[in-house]
Formats: structure tokens, sequence, C-alpha cells
């Protein structure tokens, strides 16, 4: 749990006042962003990633942060679930996961 609190940490201190981050179960999250376009989710997402590897190389901890991530966006006024939209954030992480294996052949 502890690498899941320095986890949100990093994540709250990349998303905007607006945006909702919280926990689904287990070491899974989403981040509910409002406003943003595919480009800018993707720039926030980087920096992320970016404070994860800065935190790792510190050393300050004895375990390393990761993590996947796969997008989904809800156009307001569609008839999509909530549901669908967890569905189609799954697929295109399950993509990314997938394709770094693929990297690391």
């Amino acid at each position: 749990m502890i690498s899941s609190r320095q986890a949100c940490d990093i994540i709250n201190r990349n998303i905007d006042s607006d945006d909702v981050l919280f926990r689904l179960g287990g070491d899974e999250f989403i981040i509910v962003f409002f406003g943003k376009n595919k480009e800018k989710v993707e720039e926030m997402w980087g920096d992320i990633k970016r404070d994860f590897h800065r935190f790792n190389l510190s050393g300050q901890k004895p375990y390393k942060l990761s993590a996947s991530h796969g997008f989904s966006y809800y156009k307001p006024g569609s008839a999509t679930t909530v549901e669908e939209i967890l569905d189609a954030a799954d697929q295109t992480m399950y993509e990314e996961k997938t394709s770094k294996r693929g990297d690391n052949a």
C-alpha cells in the first residue's frame, strides 16, 4: 500500500484540480480528466511517467513505481455506459502492455 500512496501522490501532483483520481481496486486507479483532448492527456501521462522514473532513480524506497495506462473518452450526451468506458480503457491498456512486451523481446 505504501507504493500506492507514493504513486497517488505523484499522480495528484501532475493532474489539474478539476481532474479526479480514484482507486478502482487493488492496484488499479482511474483518473477522470475534464475538458482535455487526447494530446493534453498524453502529455500529462508523460509527466506522471517521468516523475515515477525520477522517484525510482532517487533510491528513496526499496521498491520501484511503474504503471500501464489505457484511455477512453466520453462524449457528453452519448449513450455510452460507465462499463463501456472502462472496457475501452482496459483494451487500450492491454494493447500498451502487449506492445511493451514486444519491445523487450
